[in-house]
């Protein structure tokens, strides 16, 4: 898995929220940055990630044909398999970033949020309302406030 991490200016152990793009993007999107910067102004750390078939990780014929699958409301047998994939491995590889990321001294691994964008932010979601570490989960698009997600996020990781 691949990602950027953001830390807090501030001293001491910090939330973590681990953020993954809409299908079709990566973790250095605009909306991104610009979420992770807005997180860390509110003391919070931050985990920019790419889950499977995006970014570094992305496919040409299976990133497009995952999109397409986010995007429409019939499926074809492998679509659903694709789609049930994609699922799977984005609980996997949040739940070891996770793990990975609370063993650092800087983050307060009792206290992990969640952004995800759409399309695409089932799979972040279904892995959150099933984690116990996870405190919050929003889901956002590309014209989110990053400042009020931030705070939102602040008050519900304190």
């Amino acid at each position: 898995m691949t990602g950027l991490l953001f830390r807090s200016s501030l001293r001491g152990p910090r939330p973590l929220v681990l953020i993954t793009p809409a299908l079709g993007s990566d973790k250095r999107a605009p909306a991104i940055a610009s979420l992770c910067h807005a997180l860390c102004h509110e003391g919070l750390s931050a985990a920019a990630l790419d889950l499977p078939l995006q970014g570094e990780r992305a496919s040409a014929k299976l990133s497009d044909r995952l999109m397409r699958c986010a995007t429409r409301r019939e499926w074809g047998e492998s679509d659903r398999l694709l789609w049930d994939e994609f699922l799977r491995q984005s609980a996997l590889d949040l739940g070891a970033i996770r793990d990975a990321l609370a063993h650092r001294p800087e983050i307060r691994a009792e206290r992990i949020g969640c952004v995800a964008f759409e399309p695409g932010a089932a799979a972040a979601i279904a892995w959150a309302v099933r984690d116990a570490h996870v405190r919050a989960c929003l889901p956002a698009t590309a014209d989110a406030d990053p400042a009020r997600i931030a705070l939102d996020l602040r008050e519900q990781l304190a």
